[in-house]
Protein backbone atom coordinates (compact mmCIF):
# COMPACT_ATOMS: atom_id res chain seq x y z
CA UNK A 1 0.00 0.00 0.00
CA UNK A 2 1.18 3.21 -0.58
CA UNK A 3 0.35 6.23 1.27
CA UNK A 4 0.04 9.37 -0.48
CA UNK A 5 0.45 12.32 1.87
CA UNK A 6 0.15 15.89 0.31
CA UNK A 7 1.88 18.85 1.58
CA UNK A 8 -1.10 19.88 3.39
CA UNK A 9 -2.05 16.95 4.61
CA UNK A 10 -2.99 16.86 8.57
CA UNK A 11 -0.68 14.02 9.55
CA UNK A 12 -1.99 14.32 13.09
CA UNK A 13 -5.42 13.23 12.44
CA UNK A 14 -3.71 10.44 9.78
CA UNK A 15 -2.40 9.11 12.68
CA UNK A 16 -5.17 9.38 15.23
CA UNK A 17 -7.41 7.41 12.84
CA UNK A 18 -4.56 4.57 12.22
CA UNK A 19 -4.65 4.35 15.80
CA UNK A 20 -8.10 4.03 15.81
CA UNK A 21 -8.33 1.43 13.00
CA UNK A 22 -5.46 -0.57 15.26
CA UNK A 23 -7.67 -0.27 18.33
CA UNK A 24 -10.83 -1.26 16.51
CA UNK A 25 -9.48 -4.51 15.29
CA UNK A 26 -7.97 -5.77 18.44
CA UNK A 27 -11.70 -5.07 20.42
CA UNK A 28 -13.26 -6.45 18.16
CA UNK A 29 -11.05 -9.77 18.99
CA UNK A 30 -12.26 -9.22 22.24
CA UNK A 31 -15.84 -9.22 21.54
CA UNK A 32 -15.70 -12.35 19.68
CA UNK A 33 -14.35 -14.00 22.45
CA UNK A 34 -17.16 -12.90 24.88
CA UNK A 35 -14.56 -10.74 26.81
CA UNK A 36 -15.61 -7.56 28.36
CA UNK A 37 -14.11 -4.60 26.84
CA UNK A 38 -11.79 -1.89 28.76
CA UNK A 39 -12.24 1.27 28.20
CA UNK A 40 -8.66 2.65 27.13
CA UNK A 41 -6.93 3.35 24.37
CA UNK A 42 -4.42 1.48 25.38
CA UNK A 43 -3.28 -0.76 22.44
CA UNK A 44 -0.82 -2.52 24.29
CA UNK A 45 -3.11 -3.78 26.88
CA UNK A 46 -5.59 -4.47 24.88
CA UNK A 47 -2.93 -6.53 22.50
CA UNK A 48 -2.14 -8.36 25.89
CA UNK A 49 -5.93 -9.75 26.37
CA UNK A 50 -5.93 -11.27 22.70
CA UNK A 51 -2.74 -12.36 23.30
CA UNK A 52 -4.38 -14.74 25.75
CA UNK A 53 -6.49 -15.70 23.13
CA UNK A 54 -3.98 -16.00 20.19
CA UNK A 55 -0.88 -16.47 21.35
CA UNK A 56 0.75 -15.15 17.86
CA UNK A 57 -0.95 -11.59 18.09
CA UNK A 58 2.35 -11.17 20.60
CA UNK A 59 4.29 -10.13 17.64
CA UNK A 60 2.43 -6.80 17.59
CA UNK A 61 3.55 -5.42 20.64
CA UNK A 62 6.12 -2.69 18.82
CA UNK A 63 3.46 -1.87 16.42
CA UNK A 64 0.93 -0.98 19.50
CA UNK A 65 3.29 0.83 21.07
CA UNK A 66 3.92 3.13 18.85
CA UNK A 67 0.40 3.48 17.95
CA UNK A 68 -0.94 3.85 21.31
CA UNK A 69 0.24 7.63 21.98
CA UNK A 70 -1.78 8.65 18.53
CA UNK A 71 -4.93 7.58 20.33
CA UNK A 72 -4.50 10.64 22.82
CA UNK A 73 -1.97 13.08 21.66
CA UNK A 74 -3.67 13.86 18.12
CA UNK A 75 -6.97 14.87 20.31
CA UNK A 76 -4.93 16.89 22.78
CA UNK A 77 -2.30 18.50 20.30
CA UNK A 78 0.89 20.30 21.97
CA UNK A 79 3.98 21.93 20.89
CA UNK A 80 6.01 19.40 21.54
CA UNK A 81 5.17 17.18 19.12
CA UNK A 82 3.59 17.25 15.89
CA UNK A 83 3.87 13.85 13.44
CA UNK A 84 5.58 14.86 10.27
CA UNK A 85 5.22 12.81 6.75
CA UNK A 86 7.54 9.91 7.96
CA UNK A 87 5.19 9.52 11.05
CA UNK A 88 2.22 9.42 9.49
CA UNK A 89 3.59 6.75 7.06
CA UNK A 90 5.27 4.75 9.64
CA UNK A 91 2.19 4.94 11.69
CA UNK A 92 -0.17 3.79 8.81
CA UNK A 93 2.51 1.16 8.27
CA UNK A 94 2.21 0.11 11.60
CA UNK A 95 -1.94 -0.19 11.59
CA UNK A 96 -2.16 -1.84 8.58
CA UNK A 97 0.43 -4.62 10.03
CA UNK A 98 -1.74 -4.99 13.07
CA UNK A 99 -5.36 -4.91 10.75
CA UNK A 100 -3.82 -7.67 8.46
CA UNK A 101 -2.31 -10.40 11.88
CA UNK A 102 -5.77 -9.57 13.78
CA UNK A 103 -8.11 -9.98 11.00
CA UNK A 104 -6.56 -13.57 9.99
CA UNK A 105 -7.16 -14.85 13.35
CA UNK A 106 -11.11 -13.61 13.36
CA UNK A 107 -13.16 -16.46 11.33
CA UNK A 108 -14.76 -14.93 7.55
CA UNK A 109 -18.15 -13.99 7.90
CA UNK A 110 -18.28 -13.24 4.14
Amino acid sequence: HTLKLGKDCPTDTVCFHAQQAAEKVLKAVLVFHGRDLSKTHDLVALLALCVDSHPGLAVLESDCRQLTSYGVAARYPDDLFEPDETDGREVVAAAYRVRTKVLAVLPDNR
